[in-house]
């Protein structure tokens, strides 16, 4: 009755609600372990459904963790909408002393370029706070708590009797929260607690991992490497459900170039019997997850 509650968020994970057909959830628990070093997967990736809810729904997406991991979260997660600070443009560092005077002066504005995709959207402002409530586990319930104008409220540690006092609020459809018992947790909902999960799940994956990339062949025969040519993983975007995001390994002289892995290329290339020696440099357009969520699985392998 109060919509659905993910623990953990693997690249991709949106894509996962969809295909379901079901709702894509508004409220995430980061797990105590935030990356799958099995699959080099960050379990952590709550870009995408953090856009469906703000520009398709027009609300938040609540992210519930300690403090510290928070933290973290934020300041990549202002990294990636607003890009970084001036100071750390390192532009002119790109350009020759010879560089011609034309080719300089025509060099892009970046600080006008990040302004512009910044600039509000439908009367809201794009920045970390306005997509991302980040909901830190509390010690205790603070005063003034009792009547509390959002419709999910975190707590930690506090029994349920605590919780019902320091966090029913008045409204209609009730209140939710979340409680760190350690190696599990508990979901209330009115008072009641109607799930409890194991912190592990939080971080968990199946294995084999499952890619939405095609597997071009059954079993790993020796794959000869193109002296030039390129081979697809993926040519969709981040909201198609049934397709890998867009990226390709450009072949020359028998050596690749991996371009914007998709979640899972290190997988996706053994099932293909391309060993990963082959592949000898990784190209990132840009950090957002439907370009980059493959990338430490290649650093890994």
């Amino acid at each position: 009755r109060h919509g659905p509650i993910q623990f953990g968020a693997p690249p991709e994970t949106i894509k996962d609600a969809m295909q379901l057909g079901a709702e894509v959830p508004r409220i995430f628990v980061v797990g105590k372990e935030r990356f799958n070093l099995r699959f080099g997967t960050n379990m952590a990736d709550f870009e995408f459904p953090g856009f469906y809810n703000f520009f398709l729904k027009g609300s938040q997406t609540t992210v519930v963790g300690s403090a510290e991991a928070l933290e973290e979260i934020r300041q990549v997660m202002h990294e990636t909408l607003e890009g970084p600070a001036p100071d750390q443009y390192f532009q002119d560092d790109e350009y020759s002393p010879f560089c011609d005077p034309a080719i300089y002066a025509a060099r892009p504005d970046l600080h006008k370029e990040i302004c512009f995709f910044k600039e509000p959207r439908n009367g809201r402002r794009i920045a970390v706070e306005t997509l991302f409530a980040l909901e830190p586990f509390q010690e205790r319930p603070e005063e003034g708590d009792k009547v509390i104008p959002l419709r999910h409220k975190i707590a930690c540690g506090l029994e349920p009797e605590a919780l019902a006092a320091a966090f029913k609020f008045e409204e209609t459809k009730g209140w939710v929260a979340i409680v760190d018992r350690g190696d599990w947790y508990d979901v209330l909902a009115d008072g009641e607690v109607v799930a409890s999960v194991p912190d592990w799940l939080a971080s968990a994956m199946p294995d084999p991992p499952y890619v939405l990339m095609p597997t071009v062949s059954v079993g790993p025969p020796a794959f000869e490497a193109p002296e030039f040519g390129i081979t697809v993983l993926g040519a969709a975007d981040g909201f198609a459900k049934s397709e890998a995001t867009a990226g390709f390994i450009l072949w020359m002289r028998g050596r690749g170039v991996l371009v914007d892995p998709p979640a899972h290329s290190a997988h996706f290339l053994r099932l293909n019997g391309i060993s990963s020696r082959r592949i000898t440099h990784v190209i990132l357009t840009h950090t957002h997850s439907d370009h980059d969520a493959g990338t430490f699985q290649k650093i890994l392998t």
